[in-house]
């Protein structure tokens, strides 16, 4: 029980503020996660117990415990920022990042035609990283798993055009949920939008883009040839799970530009 005990305090001390960046993979977290001094960086719960902190076993460690912490260190409100981004966008940057644990070795890829990892792609890993941190479950294998938003309803507050975000502040809790589509104006947004004090330790940086990767060149041409049949996009954005996302935070027109964007055919 103290090696528990001694993990879980090793978790308090990295809570470090009451800014916490809680997003998807491949949604700009990263570049929030830089942007503000201190803040803490997760993707769910799941990702928390089993990448961030596997040795430890305790159910008590989860989201909604660090806001906890971060509450009693640093008072309130804890504030929430997320991001949201294209699905399918979102998926092919996944699996770049994953390539060389779920495909083969950085060697092997880099001697691989696009259109065969094209096809891998679409055959299997169109739905690499379907998943939302502030939906009830982000892993379907275990029926325990923590909603990382505290039970926060954010499908009761509506996206706004004019803050640029969705803006939630009960008083304990502050939330932004971003548009990664936006991401060049998320520096105002976020200026806009933050108290005063937190201003005072963010400073916006972009970092872990995938043009900059070592996969970078073969990533714009995956980009520029790929292609998906149009029913499958059309299976793929109706999915319950993408299809609530996107209604919420996109308009119909930005929906159907998301769609209409891939090639339907391979190129010669």
């Amino acid at each position: 029980m103290s090696e528990i005990q001694d993990d879980l305090s090793s978790v308090s001390n990295d809570v470090k503020s009451n800014i916490f960046i809680v997003s998807g993979g491949k949604t700009g977290s990263s570049t929030l996660h830089r942007s503000f001094k201190n803040s803490f960086h997760s993707h769910t719960t799941f990702y928390l117990r089993h990448l961030q902190y596997p040795k430890i076993t305790d159910d008590l460690l989860c989201m909604n415990y660090l806001y906890q912490i971060g509450r009693e260190k640093y008072g309130n409100p804890v504030t929430i920022i997320s991001a949201v981004r294209n699905p399918l966008d979102r998926n092919i940057s996944s699996f770049f990042e994953q390539m060389t644990r779920v495909v083969a070795p950085k060697t092997e890829i880099l001697t691989m035609n696009v259109d065969d990892l094209i096809n891998i792609f679409n055959e299997r890993f169109l739905h690499i990283d379907d998943y939302y941190p502030f939906l009830s479950k982000n892993n379907p294998n275990k029926d325990n798993e923590s909603h990382d938003f505290d039970g926060i309803d954010i499908f009761s507050v509506p996206f706004d055009s004019r803050r640029g975000c969705l803006y939630f502040n009960n008083g304990a809790y502050q939330i932004l949920i971003l548009r990664f589509e936006d991401i060049n104006k998320w520096d105002p947004i976020l200026k806009k939008n933050l108290l005063p004090q937190q201003l005072q330790s963010y400073q916006f940086v972009t970092c872990n883009r995938s043009d900059n990767k070592w996969y970078g060149s073969l990533y714009q041409e995956f980009k520029r040839r790929y292609w998906i049949k149009p029913s499958k996009v059309n299976e793929f954005f109706n999915t319950d799970i993408h299809k609530q996302v996107l209604q919420h935070f996109y308009t119909k027109t930005e929906i159907h530009q998301m769609k209409s964007k891939y090639r339907t055919s391979p190129l010669p």
